[in-house]
């Protein structure tokens, strides 16, 4: 099945709210201490160290409700542990 034109608008937004957050944290003075952390909990979801894509590539690239609906559970995860992190280090 295709994904909805809602499970795309989500998509988007997290991967917006996620970036936000990041753009915030790395205006801060300590951002390397704690840019590690970030990118693990990042890592297969909007960062691929490995070259071989991300969940959001795949995601899109697909085009399936499945993968769509596990791609923005694993962001909202993502989302609220970036958050925590940031809050802790600021």
């Amino acid at each position: 099945m295709t994904a909805t034109a809602k499970q795309i608008e989500t998509l988007n937004s997290l991967e917006r709210e996620i970036n936000d957050i990041l753009t915030e944290a790395k205006a801060s003075e300590n951002y390397k201490e704690y840019e590690d952390i970030i990118l693990r909990q990042l890592s297969g979801v909007l960062v691929s160290s490995d070259g071989g894509g991300t969940m959001v590539e795949t995601a899109r690239k697909s085009g399936d409700k499945t993968l769509y609906s596990t791609t923005i559970g694993m962001l909202i995860r993502a989302k609220s542990k970036i958050q925590n992190i940031v809050d802790y280090y600021n």
